[in-house]
């Protein structure tokens, strides 16, 4: 069995404006304890996502032969991430999302 590579995991400059919004939606919503709480779950999954990539299933809304895109669903959220040879990209978005800005998710710029 090959052994699994660890790759960096990067995050797109959306994504930090999107875990903001998130976690300012969380906090008029459900209180200061609870975003802190869905903010941590959210960082904690996607640095997991240095050796565990290959754990989740293929994004359905973007398929390719070497199934490289893939998601993570966390409550009302999506954590889209694509395989490279040397990284990991990570976005997420809203589970309600345009398929249009799915599809716009992983071009991402670091």
């Amino acid at each position: 069995m090959e052994e699994l590579k660890e790759k960096p995991v990067v995050f797109s400059k959306q994504y930090a404006l999107d875990t903001e919004n998130i976690y300012d939606y969380s906090l008029e919503t459900f209180g200061e304890i609870q975003a802190i709480k869905y903010e941590n779950f959210i960082d904690r999954t996607t640095i997991e996502l240095l050796l565990n990539y290959p754990m989740y299933p293929e994004c359905r809304w973007l398929p390719t032969k070497g199934r490289i895109n893939r998601n993570i669903i966390l409550e009302s959220y999506l954590i889209i991430y694509r395989i490279k040879a040397e990284r990991i990209e990570v976005q997420v978005l809203h589970y309600k999302s345009d398929i249009s800005r799915i599809r716009t998710a992983l071009k991402i710029k670091i």
